[in-house]
C-alpha cells in the first residue's frame, strides 16, 4: 500500500506549469509539516514536496491557495529521477496529491487564537465602575 496523509502550511505560493506534450496543467508546492520530535538545533519542520495533476484541483490552487495556507492532503509517494541541464542525475520524492482540503489560513488561526484568549479572560479581571442609584438620566447612552 502506498498512501500518505499529512497536514502542513505552504512555504510559498504554488507553481502552476503545463506539460509540454499535452498542455495539461499541474501544480507543485512544498508543505512545512511540524516535527514534534525535533531536538534542539534541528529544524522544527519537515518539508514535503507535492504535485497535483487534477485540473480542477490545480484551478482551485491557482485561485485560492497562497503562502501560509494550511492544507490537509492525501496522496501517494512518488519517486523518480531525471538528468538536469548540467548532465547530473537528480533523484526526487514527492507526494502525488489525490485529495486536498483547506484547513485554515494563518490569519484565521491567529484570529482564532486571539478569540480563544479573549474568551479565557474572566469577567473578574475587568474593572467596572459602580453606577450610583438614580444616575440613569445622566448616562449619555441611556
Amino acid at each position: 500500500m502506498n498512501k500518505w496523509i499529512g497536514s502542513g502550511r505552504l512555504i510559498k505560493d504554488a507553481e502552476i506549469r503545463y506539460f509540454p506534450s499535452t498542455g495539461k496543467p499541474y501544480a507543485t508546492f512544498t508543505l512545512a509539516i511540524p516535527d514534534p520530535y525535533a531536538r534542539k538545533g534541528e529544524p522544527k519542520a519537515d518539508f514535503v514536496d507535492c504535485i497535483v495533476y487534477d485540473k480542477q484541483k490545480v484551478d482551485l490552487i491557482e485561485k485560492h491557495i497562497r503562502k501560509g495556507t494550511k492544507l490537509e492532503i492525501v496522496g501517494w509517494l512518488k519517486s523518480g529521477s531525471y538528468t538536469n541541464r548540467e548532465g547530473k542525475r537528480v533523484y526526487y520524492r514527492r507526494i502525488a496529491v489525490a485529495e486536498l482540503e483547506f484547513a485554515e489560513s494563518r490569519a484565521a488561526e491567529q484570529q482564532a487564537d486571539i478569540q480563544a484568549e479573549l474568551e479565557n479572560l474572566s469577567r473578574e479581571s475587568y474593572d467596572f465602575m459602580d453606577i450610583p442609584e438614580g444616575a440613569d438620566g445622566e448616562l449619555p447612552f441611556a
